[in-house]
């Protein structure tokens, strides 16, 4: 894979790369909310939700979406 880089801020996003949020939202709670820069608890579905329609939104845009879960699936520490 290549051509990873912004070479103007100007232009067409034509590849990105995203991460479907997961597990790790559960790390957002009451006293976690400030750390993680979230005014109030977090709607793990509706948090789901928004991002699986931002990617169909993308993706209609015809801008290549690469997903890190893919393009790191054969690094299990990675995947942790």
């Amino acid at each position: 894979m290549t051509g990873f880089g912004v070479r103007t801020a100007y232009g067409s996003l034509k590849r990105v790369v995203m991460h479907r949020p997961g597990p790790e939202l559960e790390q957002v709670t009451a006293q976690t909310l400030r750390e993680f820069n979230f005014e109030r608890p977090v709607d793990r579905g509706r948090f789901v939700a928004d991002y699986d329609a931002m990617v169909r939104r993308v993706q209609g845009h015809r801008v290549e979406t690469l997903l890190l879960r893919a393009i790191l699936r054969d690094d299990a520490g990675a995947l942790g």
